[in-house]
Order: structure tokens, then C-alpha cells, then sequence
């Protein structure tokens, strides 16, 4: 299996003055998806002086992550707020296809 894609069930934010993933990518914001299956979609949005990271898939571990500029911080939490159903898809061949989305909607469409 080279990717998997899962229904976001919960979603939990945090927000810090500067915090660091491995011990040396320093970030302000991490939002955690967690789906069915107990798979997690991880993105977490760097502060402007962090060094460019590539995106990680562990479908083995049932995980993924993104690394973004802070300023789409924004954007993500309106989408998980604002948007359903929400599913997440991580890629291990690919990691860069890792994301957020939706199935089709009509057009018009208002989330109640």
C-alpha cells in the first residue's frame, strides 16, 4: 500500500510563542488530525526562520506529516472548521500529496 486515505473524526490546536519538532525545527502552530483506524495527519506550521522540510509518511505507524508556512495556518483551520466530511490522505511514495480534503460537493453548498 503506497497511500491511505481516512475520515477525520477529531481535530485538536496548538499554539506556542516557538516550539521545536526534532529537536531543531522550530514552529508556532501544530494542528492534529486523527481519523479512523487510528491514523493521524500531522501539520505543523514553521516559524519564518525554520529550514524547509519535506513532508513524512509512516503508513506503518499509521501517521503523517506536513510542514507549512505559518501564514496558512489560517486556512487549515477555517477548512477543518468549516468544512465535512473531511478526510486526510498520506503517501508514503509520495509524501508530498499528503493533505486535507473534501468529496464532491454540490455547488453552494452550506455546511449547518
Amino acid at each position: 500500500m503506497t497511500k491511505k486515505t481516512f475520515y477525520v473524526k477529531y481535530y485538536k490546536v496548538g499554539l506556542w510563542r516557538r516550539m521545536t519538532i526534532g529537536g531543531n525545527i522550530p514552529f508556532y502552530a501544530h494542528i492534529g488530525c486523527y481519523g479512523t483506524g487510528g491514523y493521524e495527519f500531522h501539520i505543523y506550521f514553521l516559524t519564518p526562520d525554520s529550514p524547509n522540510q519535506p513532508n513524512v509518511t509512516n503508513l506503518a505507524n499509521k501517521f503523517g506529516r506536513v510542514f507549512l508556512p505559518s501564514d496558512q495556518f489560517l486556512w487549515y483551520l477555517n477548512f477543518l472548521q468549516n468544512e465535512k466530511p473531511v478526510y486526510a490522505t498520506i503517501n508514503d511514495v509520495k509524501p508530498e500529496w499528503n493533505g486535507l480534503h473534501t468529496s464532491l460537493e454540490p455547488i453552494g453548498e452550506q455546511e449547518l
